[in-house]
């Protein structure tokens, strides 16, 4: 089965721009070239499948003749083995006179349930013909894990307007396998960052999201996050409190539960989306909320 899996691995990637090539009828270049990988690392999250690693050709002077390249598995960090946890479509490349780059195409399969830091692939080029060996002879694949928090969250919380329980979404990504860079998107094009203080590591945090930042746009017009409090004297909604629009507060729990851990915000106070209508603002009933709203992460 697992060499059933490879082959289908291998047809599902796309064709190499060059390929292995032993005939002895090609000439090989005989001029000043220098055959290297374009960059020296990249990361990638563990979820990603394949991965396109450029080797370029540099030299002064035009070609008379092809180039060969071979490039080998140099080492690897995390119990990741070749021709099964990584696929090359081909490990051997000619690169023809007039040619500049080819691609090492690297199919993963990774992604696993368990928690593995710091691993990592480095292939090299091992072997050239027709050129020297440039700048970045090797190049580094580090893998990272999916971050826990990512996914789509279900808001749940009370209309103030209408005083009914009211529900929206909003999509959680982050770029690192940390809190570090975790961002709020509420699907109108732009990303809201959120900072998160440590209390109980693993466990409790505060949150914290400027206020006041553009979520996207909405009809030609700009939508904002806003900070939210409902005057009961006047049973206006006002975003400024003391004359500043402060800034929208919560914690985050990672909470066990009976299929592992349940991930949730609570924000402290009011919040909700807004737009400038003729220079007041105007809120969006269906995506404000009263405090102590929660933010759950759907299954």
């Amino acid at each position: 089965m697992k060499y059933i899996r490879n082959l289908m691995l291998i047809a599902s990637l796309p064709l190499c721009m060059a390929a292995c090539d032993d005939s002895d009828d090609i000439p090989q270049n005989a001029t000043q070239a220098a055959v290297s990988f374009q960059e020296s690392s990249t990361t990638v999250k563990e979820d990603v499948t394949f991965v396109t690693v450029p080797i370029t050709v540099s030299g002064t002077e035009k070609r008379n003749g092809d180039i060969s390249v071979r490039v080998a598995l140099k080492d690897s960090h995390g119990k990741l083995k070749m021709d099964r946890d990584i696929i090359l479509t081909t490990d051997t490349y000619r690169i023809p006179a007039g040619t500049d780059q080819v691609n090492l195409e690297v199919g993963l399969r990774v992604a696993n349930d368990e928690m593995e830091m710091d691993r990592y692939i480095t292939f090299e080029i091992s072997e050239v013909e027709g050129a020297s060996v440039g700048a970045n002879k090797d190049f580094t694949i580090h893998i990272i894990e999916n971050n826990f928090i990512e996914g789509t969250y279900t808001i749940r919380g009370i209309n103030p307007l209408e005083g009914y329980m009211s529900t929206g979404r909003v999509i959680v990504n982050a770029s690192g396998d940390d809190l570090e860079n975790v961002v709020f998107d509420f699907g109108l094009g732009a990303s809201i960052p959120v900072k998160f203080v440590t209390l109980v590591p693993d466990r409790l945090y505060t949150i914290e999201i400027e206020p006041f930042q553009v979520a996207g746009v909405y009809n030609g017009e700009n939508v904002y996050l806003s900070w939210s409090l409902m005057d009961e004297k006047t049973g206006k909604l006002s975003y400024e409190k003391d004359g500043v629009k402060p800034s929208i507060k919560g914690i985050f729990e990672i909470l066990p539960d009976a299929e592992g851990r349940k991930i949730m915000f609570t924000m402290n106070d009011g919040f909700g989306l807004v737009s400038y209508e003729n220079g007041q603002v105007a809120w969006y009933p269906s995506d404000l909320f009263q405090a102590k709203t929660t933010i759950t992460k759907e299954d």
